[in-house]
């Protein structure tokens, strides 16, 4: 028998907590500024979803 959870356990663990090895050819320089703009995406969605939800959070919607 299939078991559905196991499916869903095993997919969240491989997106989510297996580490991908590093692509040691790259420089540290664009490692970091992979970084920082995944940080920078991070905070302005964040920050947008934030804004767009207050009326709901308000009652004005």
């Amino acid at each position: 028998m299939i078991d559905p959870l196991d499916d869903v356990r095993a997919f969240v663990s491989a997106a989510l907590l297996t580490p991908v090895p590093r692509d040691h050819r790259e420089s540290v320089q664009a490692v970091t500024r992979r970084r920082w703009a995944v940080a920078v995406t991070l905070v302005i969605g964040t920050v947008t979803n934030a804004w767009v939800s207050e009326p709901l959070h308000v009652g004005r919607a």
